[in-house]
């Protein structure tokens, strides 16, 4: 068998809650190694240009979530992909259950942040039943078999606010936040594949116009000789190879465009940080009236910082465990 694997993130650039990584990996036949998946699995899914119908959405998250709009459309596109994996899960979905089978990052750092609740339940939209979510798994699965496509499933890495503070000063920058979370997501990957798999292609977005990754795919996959096919603008692709089994490793920009798996990434990345930063704006209005909520960006983080100051220091929350300096 074949592995596509994806890796995208959420949350880089605000200054209010968390930042979210996730990688999707899906076997598949070896004869459809290097396949379009929206193609393969057309039967329930469909890219964001294609006509609108019951078919699952897939791309960039920002085609698929429209900002002030609720998170109706982005769960109903995102829940069968996390119900998928495990099928006998009730509904309405414990976030606890989701966080302790699928992300990497210990719940226990969540809940030691004052906003969070001791559960969440999914979905936060009120109109999406649990027949229209089942239904689309039962979709997706047919299409999955009909494919040879044996799984599609993926891990998290969730860095909150004072984690990401400590990552950032400690390196001066805070593209080593991502470097960190993803370096976890490999290597977490390089034990979970099988090392016998033939072909594994590994597909992500560029960071921040960076073209060289050889010495970081080489310290995650320590197992494995790193070498470099090209380093360009357009796409920077490596080889990693054990024996006879060569893997592949591209970092292109709009990778989410080109890559179903990556696409599946930013969605689900996505999510899970509406489902945190939901919480985190109640439990502040709860505490200041009229607040309005805040999406965590610069600008209007500010004006939220603000606004809840007085609240913060008579609950006594440090502000270095909500406020990212970088």
């Amino acid at each position: 068998m074949a592995w596509q694997i994806g890796i995208d993130e959420a949350g880089y650039g605000p200054n209010l809650g968390p930042f979210v990584m996730t990688l999707t990996a899906a076997e598949m036949p070896q004869r459809e190694a290097e396949a379009d998946l929206w193609q393969l699995l057309q039967d329930a899914v469909r890219r964001a240009g294609d006509p609108m119908d019951d078919r699952l959405l897939v791309a960039d998250s920002k085609q698929v979530h429209i900002a002030g709009r609720g998170l109706e459309r982005l769960e109903a596109n995102t829940l069968p992909f996390l119900l998928l994996q495990q099928s006998e899960w009730s509904w309405p979905l414990s976030l606890e259950k989701v966080w302790r089978r699928l992300v990497l990052t210990p719940w226990s750092e969540r809940t030691a942040c004052p906003w969070a609740k001791s559960d969440l339940w999914l979905p936060l939209g009120k109109r999406l039943c649990e027949e229209t979510v089942r239904s689309a798994v039962k979709g997706l699965d047919r299409a999955m078999r009909c494919a040879g496509v044996a799984c599609i499933t993926f891990r998290c890495m969730v860095v909150m606010p004072q984690q990401f503070n400590l990552l950032a000063q400690s390196r001066g920058t805070k593209a080593a936040v991502s470097e960190w979370a993803a370096s976890r997501l490999l290597r977490f990957l390089s034990r979970w594949l099988p090392q016998s798999a033939e072909k594994v292609l590994l597909c992500a977005d560029k960071q921040g116009g960076r073209h060289h990754y050889g010495d970081f795919l080489q310290q995650a996959f320590n197992d494995r000789f790193v070498t470099t096919v090209a380093e360009q603008p357009e796409a920077s692709r490596y080889r990693l190879v054990m024996g006879t089994s060569v893997w592949e490793a591209v970092f292109q920009p709009r990778a989410e465009s080109a890559s179903f798996m990556v696409a599946l990434a930013s969605m689900l990345s996505k999510y899970l940080r509406e489902v945190l930063m939901d919480e985190f704006n109640a439990f502040w209005q709860a505490h200041v009236a009229n607040l309005r909520p805040t999406a965590g960006y610069p600008l209007d983080a500010r004006r939220f910082l603000a606004d809840i100051e007085s609240a913060r220091q008579r609950l006594r929350i440090p502000q270095q465990i909500l406020w990212r300096e970088r």
